[in-house]
């Protein structure tokens, strides 16, 4: 931890102390790039492979080492920089792979070198990846994800729940929403026209505030999120830019609602982490689209019932 630490902290209260408008608390803000997500387990890894191969330990000795590295930079992560628990699940299988990678390669390499060697080999990789994240751009990985869901109802009787919708009181199914990730319940709006506030609610009090940016009725509605919610499950990780539901008529009287999400990561390798963010995005949109759909097959059915004679 120490050898990633040192480098990592040198080099960026240099590139703060170059830029006065910096603040110096920006010191605890980590970089989620190479240097944390990548390096550091492998080090850390490499690191114990070396001193337990030294001893002849078995393949239970090094699982419970691969363990004990994630439980420790977890718990840093959770107390030092306040990560989110469900973030720390995401990255956990990332994690686990690397430090075995690690530890399998100093495992190997503990036969045929000197420790003092090793470990001195070891330290321009960890400075160059942390002067990579520390001085070069911050991870920005940006995608767009888009769904679809067709509701047996007309575009008017969809569109009714389009630009609002009453909160949805279902349980939650998606595993993550279970273990504490928040879940869309409800969308508010404070006018049906380009300008207008939009807030889409999700449980634990979170909340996303939008603008209502192109306005076609029955049509499209397209919104870009004006402030981002401080939940620790998404600050500094994720950032959802804009939104938009588009409406297409089908012959048989149905409708084809597509919904679309774009957003940014900060973090590397994006790669792994926008595995876990279009499964999420996807698991939003299906939440939204299949409640608006019980919706507006309800008034559908309603108005069918009531024209018949």
């Amino acid at each position: 931890m120490v050898l990633v630490a040192v480098p990592y902290l040198t080099i960026l209260l240099a590139n703060i102390l170059s830029h006065k408008n910096i603040p110096f608390s920006r010191l605890l803000d980590p970089q989620y790039g190479f240097s944390l997500l990548l390096v550091l387990p492998l080090v850390q890894g490499m690191l114990s492979g070396i001193i337990a191969g030294s001893y002849k330990v078995g393949f239970k000795k090094y699982a419970a080492i691969n363990i004990s590295i994630l439980a420790i930079d977890f718990i840093t992560a959770f107390i030092l920089f306040h990560e989110g628990y469900i973030c720390l699940i995401m990255a956990s299988p990332f994690y686990i792979i690397i430090i075995s990678i690690g530890l399998a390669i100093g495992h190997i390499l503990s036969r045929y070198k000197s420790p003092i060697i090793l470990h001195s080999s070891l330290i321009p990789l960890v400075l160059l990846a942390v002067a990579y994240d520390t001085q070069y751009m911050a991870p920005n990985f940006a995608d767009a994800i888009s769904d679809t869901v067709t509701i047996n109802a007309s575009p008017q009787q969809v569109w009714h729940y389009i630009v609002q919708y009453p909160e949805n009181k279902t349980q939650p199914e998606y595993w993550l929403w279970q273990i504490g990730l928040p879940a869309p319940i409800q969308s508010t709006a404070t006018g049906a026209f380009v300008g207008s506030q939009r807030q889409c609610r999700f449980t634990h009090d979170v909340q996303f505030d939008e603008q209502i940016t192109e306005y076609v009725p029955n049509k499209v509605l397209t919104f870009k999120i004006t402030a981002q919610p401080k939940d620790p499950e998404i600050l500094g990780h994720f950032s959802l830019d804009k939104g938009q539901l588009y409406l297409e008529a089908n012959p048989d009287g149905t409708t084809t609602v597509i919904a679309t999400s774009w957003y940014r990561l900060f973090v590397r390798p994006a790669a792994y982490f926008d595995w876990w963010a279009t499964n999420i995005v996807r698991n939003v949109h299906f939440r939204v689209l299949n409640h608006i759909k019980a919706l507006a097959e309800t008034d559908n059915h309603t108005q069918t019932t009531m024209i018949e004679p």
